[in-house]
């Protein structure tokens, strides 16, 4: 009877089926990053939790300035990876790169074009 019922209400209600938690980019934080952005979420977890319309108001200012903290500690980090990556690759690496990604993209665009009536491809 209980699997019946969350059968329907999932049919019902159009419930996903979950996977949606996964923040894109976090294979370039670190450690601190990661703490900043716990601070974040716990400080908005906070200001959700508060009633009182002085304290929303303290929470709230918290709350924007753990974000802008968490924000600067996401793009130091983006940019510290990416340096890496480019190092790594070097000038010929990076063009490479580019260029397989310009002929995957291209050849993907031209076979969508071709199936299409109306355009013709590249």
């Amino acid at each position: 009877m209980i699997k019946c019922i969350r059968r329907l209400a999932k049919e019902v209600l159009a419930i996903s089926s979950g996977g949606g938690g996964k923040i894109k980019g976090a294979w370039r934080w670190n450690e601190e990053v990661k703490e900043k952005v716990r601070e974040k979420q716990d400080a908005y977890t906070t200001l959700i939790d508060s009633i009182m319309k002085e304290e929303v108001k303290v929470k709230r200012v918290e709350y924007k300035v753990a974000k802008k903290i968490a924000k600067n500690a996401i793009t130091v980090a983006n940019n510290n990876a990416f340096e890496r990556l480019y190092q790594r690759l070097g000038t010929k690496g990076l063009f490479v790169l580019l260029v397989n990604f310009y002929l995957l993209t291209s050849t993907k665009f031209n076979q969508l074009l071709s199936t299409s009536t109306n355009l013709k491809p590249l």
